[in-house]
């Protein structure tokens, strides 16, 4: 997680001067290339791979990974780091709910307080939280939305 956070700060800095893609090249092979020794001394080899586990790699390198961390540093350009690494924390919501709407997974009540959970974390986590300090007390920002003024994000 340090580290994750470092690279958003540093992406969020540099990403004035780089190009998204090439900002997204340089971190994925930066990333990646150190942990090949670690890989092939753990786990040798690789396999020889068939068509169906070349075209499920490439899915895996092109959509999964080099697009989504593009649109992630894109976005980290629009928006403040602390915001994007909070976002980052509706990865595991995501996947609980395409388990439940693609692949028909039941959910317990426990699953379902996990993403209520991390929501909720995501909510007060926030910059200034859910709730501010005004006049003395708290109050929630709702009030604020629904006197059509705008707050700070």
């Amino acid at each position: 997680m340090a580290m994750s956070s470092f690279g958003y700060v540093l992406a969020k800095r540099w990403s004035v001067e780089v190009d998204v893609l090439a900002s997204t090249a340089w971190q994925l092979l930066g990333g990646g290339i150190p942990l090949v020794p670690f890989a092939v001394a753990v786990e040798g080899a690789p396999p020889v791979l068939d068509a169906p586990a070349l075209l499920g790699f490439a899915y895996v390198a092109v959509v999964a990974t080099a697009l989504a961390f593009a649109v992630w540093f894109a976005g980290l350009r629009r928006l403040p780091a602390a915001t994007v690494g909070l976002l980052g924390l509706l990865n595991p919501v995501t996947g609980v709910l395409l388990g439940t709407a693609i692949a028909g997974e039941a959910l317990t009540i426990r699953q379902i307080c996990g993403p209520l959970l991390t929501l909720t974390g995501i909510l007060l986590g926030r910059k200034g939280g859910f709730l501010t300090v005004r006049n003395g007390r708290n109050s929630a920002r709702s009030d604020n939305i629904n006197s059509g003024l705008n707050y700070r994000q």
